[in-house]
């Protein structure tokens, strides 16, 4: 009796245990930037972020113009007392009209993705709370905040994430949520957060106020992952995006190929060639490419002579690249524009 009665409880135990053990990989992959995580939630320092400010206008910032502070404060963010957050002060003077701004720029981070492998989902979160009732009262005051992410790997690019929008004024703290296109982020380049607060003011008295900011978060989630470059079908497409315009001379074509920075810590191992159509014969030699994670180089090919008048008089040509990332392999061919020389 007594083991009957134990067999189904001692399955229903193993049942849940292996559901248990199955739970984390089942689960959607996450990573959130910036870091540490003192740089989203400045719980008791402030992370790491960088403060400026800028001018324009017939401004001379704290004789005809209101100075503008960033501060970290280190109680009375979303947490409460003991939880810090980041704040922009703009003083009272009476001035001319100007544009005054207040820029906090967060650490440099690498962006892997959701855990490696390119996101499903990708999106910024910021709190904000604000005492500016008075300043914004005044005729043709204003106050509002972008937030960009900069690409550093590629010169400071940005992607506007909040464009100019409306600062307002809110005592409580408010949270706002946008989704930011996955494929816009390169993997494995460095980015950095950037928060711009703008005040526009007249030649009238300008009251002070502040604008604080929390919980400053890009959150990156996948079907779940590690795979270096995402799926197979991400990896075809970065490795696409990767070669550039084919530069054609009497001599033959050069083109940059680049390898994603996805495939860290791997490598790409390339083999490159020209064709005239997408399933024609080889029209240069092959040529083969060790490029690292986020490295491109300048490819070139010899044209092979019989087909050196036929490829002078095309406007596109087909550029085929087989490419072994680790224990996986990708077959890329891709039609680019010809700049003839």
């Amino acid at each position: 009796m007594h083991s009957k009665i134990r067999t189904p409880a001692l399955l229903a135990l193993a049942g849940a245990a292996i559901i248990a053990l199955a739970a984390p990989q089942l689960a959607g992959a996450a990573s959130s930037y910036p870091n540490p995580s003192d740089a989203r939630s400045f719980g008791t320092t402030d992370g790491g972020w960088h403060s400026s400010t800028s001018f324009a206008g017939l401004c001379i910032p704290a004789v005809n113009c209101p100075t503008v502070t960033n501060e970290y404060v280190a109680d009375g963010g979303t947490g409460g007392q003991g939880d810090g957050y980041l704040r922009t002060r703009i003083g009272s003077l009476l001035g001319v009209g100007a544009t005054s701004r207040g820029i906090y720029t967060s650490p440099a981070f690498t962006y892997t993705g959701a855990n490696g492998a390119q996101p499903s989902s990708l999106t910024f979160g910021v709190a904000r709370r604000s005492t500016l009732g008075q300043l914004l009262a005044v005729a043709s005051n204003s106050a509002d905040y972008s937030v960009d992410l900069v690409d550093i790997t590629q010169g400071g690019n940005a992607a506007s994430v909040i464009d100019n929008e409306p600062i307002g004024d809110q005592n409580s703290w408010v949270a706002k949520s946008v989704s930011v296109a996955p494929g816009s982020l390169t993997l494995g380049d460095q980015y950095r957060v950037r928060i711009t607060s703008e005040f526009e003011t007249g030649v009238q008295v300008v009251p002070g106020g502040s604008v604080g900011y929390d919980d400053v978060v890009l959150s990156a989630t996948g079907d779940g992952g590690g795979n270096p470059g995402g799926g197979q079908h991400s990896l075809r497409h970065r490795i696409r995006d990767g070669i550039g315009a084919a530069h054609l001379t009497r001599h033959g074509l050069t083109f940059k190929a680049r390898c994603p920075g996805a495939v860290r810590p791997h490598k790409c191992a390339m083999k490159l060639s020209a064709r005239l159509s997408k399933k024609g014969h080889r029209i240069t030699n092959t040529r083969k490419a060790r490029l690292g994670a986020a490295k491109h180089r300048r490819i070139r090919l010899h044209l092979k002579h019989r087909y050196a008048k036929r490829a002078h008089h095309r406007k596109r040509i087909w550029i085929k690249a087989n490419v072994r990332v680790g224990h996986r392999h990708a077959h890329v061919v891709k039609s680019v524009r010809i700049v003839k020389h």
